[in-house]
């Protein structure tokens, strides 16, 4: 049987370790990769699709494919950027070395056979993440935002002509304002001017936007005869 002599005592008294402020840098890391990530949906038209395995998922996340941790510059740079959801592709990229090589060629089928290189070479023009570059980065992507939820998206073009890619994103349709033609391609839409100024291309509403306008619009008007006739 021990003594009770035996345990050490002291005099002092437990306190609790104060609990860690979150700091600024790491609050506008959120609130960018936030904001980013609703800019991304919004620009891709993908609400529910995964990236990877084309299959509908109700909760979207950012998928890095150049690792944050090694190459930390490339956190918020959109080509680095998929669309996934955690469960199943997300963690199997990180936990699993056969599913791995098949996600791995579903990302050469999005980004092309070099990747690699070519998000690397984008690594090395990538200024350091400070609180200024981070803080214009949320300024973008928040002002990104505003004009997509009103479907037009504000540019600036050169002369004799801008050219804006839309392979990753087929969805969108342009329609010519300013005075400025825009010509719609398969991959592309080319924007010929003769100075450099700002132009807004607005995006056309597809078949099924068309037709729930047309719908409201009858029910609108049926209301109002109605209305009339009622009174």
């Amino acid at each position: 049987m021990l003594k009770r002599s035996w345990i050490k005592r002291g005099t002092s008294v437990l306190k609790r370790s104060p609990i860690k402020q979150k700091s600024f840098k790491k609050y506008l890391r959120e609130e960018v990769g936030k904001a980013q990530l609703e800019y991304l949906r919004l620009f891709r038209h993908n609400e529910h699709i995964c990236d990877i395995c084309k299959k509908y998922r109700p909760f979207l996340s950012r998928f890095h494919i150049l690792p944050v941790g090694k190459y930390s510059k490339m956190e918020f740079v959109d080509e680095n950027i998929l669309l996934t959801d955690w469960l199943p592709c997300h963690e199997k990229w990180h936990h699993d070395y056969e599913q791995a090589k098949h996600i791995e060629a579903r990302i050469m089928e999005l980004r092309g056979l070099h990747y690699k290189e070519k998000l690397i070479a984008i690594n090395a023009m990538q200024p350091k993440q400070t609180e200024m570059i981070l803080s214009c980065r949320l300024h973008h992507y928040r002002t990104e935002i505003l004009n997509l939820t009103k479907n037009e998206i504000t540019l600036k073009v050169k002369p004799p002509m801008t050219t804006l890619k839309i392979n990753n994103f087929p969805k969108w349709k342009a329609i010519s304002q300013n005075e400025t033609i825009a010509i719609e391609g398969e991959k592309w839409i080319q924007i010929p001017t003769q100075e450099e100024k700002i132009v807004t291309l607005k995006i056309a509403p597809s078949g099924i936007e068309l037709a729930s306008l047309l719908l409201s619009s009858v029910f609108t008007l049926g209301f109002v005869f109605f209305s009339f006739k009622k009174e």
